[in-house]
């Protein structure tokens, strides 16, 4: 007996897990802005304490910022967790597409001049303002 599944067996596997990616409950609406919050703080608080010479202040801001790491690290968990579990798997950078200079442009040029060009702030705003741009984009199934 072969194990191999027929043409019609193909189908209705990508059917049915089409149906369970378009009826799995949308996600909430504040995802994105708590991610992109996060993702600011993160880069704010850790980058400020890095650059500021180690007194009180700057000890406080930088367990701040490892406490506002951690809860972006466990935030994002839940998201990737939730979007698998609603059978919404993300694609890969190269899975999508599109062509390469965009896909670098949109993902990896952001990051590369906030964190090369800019002072801490800029730096934080342009990565949280990214962080919402990722969020806020459809995962196709």
């Amino acid at each position: 007996m072969s194990d191999a599944l027929t043409p019609q067996d193909t189908l209705d596997i990508a059917s049915a897990t089409t149906r369970r990616a378009r009826s799995a409950p949308a996600r909430p609406r504040w995802v994105p802005s708590v991610g992109a919050l996060l993702c600011f703080g993160f880069f704010f608080l850790i980058g400020d304490a890095i650059d500021m010479p180690i007194d009180r202040t700057i000890t406080i801001r930088g367990v701040a910022g490892i406490v506002v790491t951690l809860a972006f690290g466990a935030f994002m968990t839940w998201v990737l967790r939730e979007w698998r579990n609603g059978g919404v798997v993300p694609r890969s950078l190269a899975e999508q597409p599109v062509q390469r200079w965009k896909r670098a442009a949109l993902g990896g040029l952001p990051p590369f001049v906030a964190v090369t060009l800019l002072d801490d702030t800029a730096c934080a705003v342009i990565m949280g303002a990214w962080m919402w741009f990722q969020l806020t984009q459809p995962r196709a199934a």
